[in-house]
């Protein structure tokens, strides 16, 4: 995980406190974040043209560099001490401006950025105000122009910089770089004959979401201080992959020579099933990182909680169905 992706992961999670915790830690705007506040904050029936060009800029920028992360609704300025303090100026309607920003998204580079994502956060000091992060992957199809400016930027400290033209020559020469995503496919829950114990099943699939192929992919799954002997792990293509079980609680899959994924394929990696005891239900994290020959490896989570467990246990008890999306979160 980058750290642009570590930050919106923790702001999606803690919201307004995750936000006042990067403040008061004066966490400066860097390589990888930048604070924005709206010319007409979030108001206007349409996205305001310095808004317009600063969403512009930091797609090219961070998507032609390691990626990055603007939060809108923060004001930072340097102090007397050429420091720089951020604080808040929540956006009048988040929502309203969050869908302005996404409307625009596709419109503000050339080529399009398809791996964008955005997510707000409430401030309870006022109604429908608060704040928007939007995260900015590094680009796998190459290097991208901003149309409000007609420049192509890359992040240089905390400033945006147009490219100059012996760099940019050399990144239309550089391979796009492949990605490969995990899909979570929720499943059936259930007891097991003893209605002791219950069968949390999950297919994760691998997809090709970059211009180039994913050679050998890989998988590897961490159970942490989960017992290995209550997970059980089946990859439906054992024959394409080298499969391990580790001594410590884990297991891994690496494609064999000549196992590649086209873009936009998909492939089924493994099948997962968590065992939990339906009497002493507990919290769990499993730690899950993918990828293959030349990608970035992709980290995320699943997670489960004691109260969706016992709430999975009490619909399947009534009679019902039960998905196991009720109980796992994938955290990315």
């Amino acid at each position: 995980m980058s750290r642009a992706e570590d930050l919106f992961a923790r702001l999606k999670a803690g919201g307004l406190a995750a936000l006042d915790k990067l403040i008061d830690d004066r966490e400066p705007e860097s390589l990888f974040l930048d604070f924005k506040g709206s010319k007409d904050p979030g108001t206007g029936q349409k996205l305001y043209p310095d808004d317009s060009k600063n969403v512009s800029k930091g797609i090219s920028g961070f998507g032609n560099s390691e990626g990055g992360l603007l939060v809108w609704g923060v004001d930072c300025r340097r102090d007397a001490a050429g420091v720089e303090v951020a604080s808040k100026k929540p956006l009048h309607n988040v929502l309203a401006f969050q869908g302005k920003v996404e409307g625009a998204i596709s419109r503000l580079t050339l080529p399009p950025h398809p791996g964008v994502q955005t997510a707000t956060f409430l401030d309870p000091s006022s109604p429908d105000s608060g704040y928007l992060a939007v995260l900015v992957p590094q680009s796998s199809i190459g290097p991208m122009r901003s149309t409000e400016t007609n420049h192509y930027h890359v992040r240089a400290g905390s400033n945006f910089e147009i490219i100059g033209h012996d760099v940019l020559a050399g990144m239309f020469g550089r391979s796009p770089r492949p990605l490969l995503d995990l899909n979570f496919i929720s499943m059936g829950m259930s007891f097991d004959t003893t209605k002791a114990w219950l069968n949390i099943p999950m297919n994760i699939v691998g997809v090709n979401i970059s211009s180039v192929i994913v050679s050998r992919p890989y998988l590897s799954i961490w159970l942490r201080d989960y017992p290995k002997e209550h997970f059980q792990w089946s990859c439906p293509r054992h024959a394409d992959y080298h499969l391990r079980a580790g001594t410590l609680p884990g297991f891994s899959m690496v494609g064999k020579e000549g196992v590649c994924l086209p873009p936009n394929a998909s492939e089924d990696l493994c099948n997962i099933v968590i065992q939990m005891p339906v009497a002493h239900p507990r919290d769990f994290e499993i730690e899950l990182t993918s990828g293959g020959n030349g990608t970035a490896p992709n980290k995320c989570t699943i997670k489960g909680t004691v109260a969706s467990i016992r709430q999975a246990i009490s619909t399947l008890n009534g009679g019902k169905g039960a998905l196991s999306t009720d109980v796992l979160q994938v955290v990315h």
